[in-house]
């Protein structure tokens, strides 16, 4: 049987969030080939800046290469940020995005650094938060992923500080935009009920017209082998509650937005491409922020899904497919400002 009880607005903070080290994509025992650069077929290609990047830099050299700019990451040993550019003018969304990066910061160091007892982990995370708006973070890419639209142009990969990501691809070779499934995952894929055991056994959830921000974590993991994946939904029943306002981060390891692609309801899910690095009694967390659209109220149920990746050195969300889909996990009337569940 579910438990839930509610908490007040420090909610999420007196809950443990064990944040877990990103780990690199290249030299690990049993991991397969990245691919070189020319065989990468997709419109779409990532580039990790090994330096900061002003908007206005990243910018001209946008044009520089007539490239557009589909999304921006930060990776850190804490968690990992994103924001959604989608070939938008970057010096028109600067503003929007320095509100979101620095609403999160500021939640995240307010979140975590008022608690009393805490993990190691826990407080290194807050720290780092801090120390990024300590040090104009808000304001500045440090060493940023930017996903672009267009063309590689080797003259940029030979570019000082530069390495291509290409595990990081958008539309991987043999995936159409249409594809439902891959040769791995049967069409329809079957839905569980009740306490399935590779879902999160407990956790809390916080859904307003401005954000979803949801904790868990797991007491068994041994579903998650090489190649499987894991989301963390937001379904929420009345498309006119709220929008995704291009902002999402997580401590998972290997996070990514999911898309909404093909979806009926809003559904806010980020993900944790590589399932095997999750830790069972580790809390999890991952965060979304939201526009307040034309209704006030709202139905939301948060579930889990389990999947895998196709091919399985690519972790962009157009690599991964479905195979099984939790029950409810918490039921919410929204806006709902804290409550914690349990199996």
């Amino acid at each position: 049987m579910r438990h839930f009880w509610s908490i007040g607005p420090p909610i999420l903070a007196i809950l443990t969030l064990g944040l877990i080290v990103l780990a690199g994509c290249s030299g690990e025992e049993g991991a397969e080939s990245i691919v070189e650069p020319e065989t990468i077929q997709s419109e779409c290609f990532a580039i990790k800046f090994d330096q900061a990047l002003t908007f206005e830099e990243l910018a001209l050299l946008s044009a520089k290469y007539d490239l557009s700019v589909e999304e921006i990451r930060g990776e850190f040993e804490d968690f990992t940020w994103g924001y959604s550019v989608s070939g938008r003018d970057l010096l028109e969304v600067k503003p929007d995005f320095l509100k979101e990066h620095r609403k999160f910061l500021e939640l995240m160091s307010t979140y975590v650094g008022g608690v009393d007892s805490v993990d190691k982990l826990l407080v290194e995370a807050s720290s780092l938060c801090s120390e990024l708006l300590a040090r104009g973070g808000s304001d500045v890419l440090i060493e940023p992923i930017v996903v672009f639209r267009g063309k590689v142009d080797e003259n940029l990969l030979k570019s000082p500080a530069v390495t291509l990501r290409d595990d990081i691809v958008v539309f991987p070779p043999g995936r159409e935009l249409d594809s439902e499934v891959s040769p791995e995952t049967p069409a329809g894929a079957p839905q569980s009920y009740w306490h399935e055991r590779w879902a999160p056994y407990g956790g809390s959830s916080k859904v307003t017209q401005w954000l979803t921000l949801q904790t868990f974590a797991f007491n068994n993991t041994s579903d998650f082998t090489y190649t499987r994946t894991y989301e963390h939904e937001t379904q929420i029943y009345d498309r006119n509650f709220a929008d995704y306002a291009g902002y999402w981060a997580t401590n998972m390891p290997y996070g990514y937005k999911d898309t909404q692609y093909g979806d009926s309801i809003d559904n806010f899910t980020v993900g944790c491409a590589r399932a095997e690095r999750l830790s069972a009694f580790t809390t999890y967390w991952t965060y979304m922020s939201l526009s307040p659209q034309s209704s006030p109220t709202a139905l939301c149920r948060i579930k889990g899904q389990i999947g895998h990746r196709y091919p399985s050195w690519c972790y962009s969300t157009w690599c991964i497919f479905p195979d099984a889909t939790s029950g409810s996990l918490a039921y919410l009337a929204l806006p709902n400002y804290g409550v914690c569940w349990q199996y």
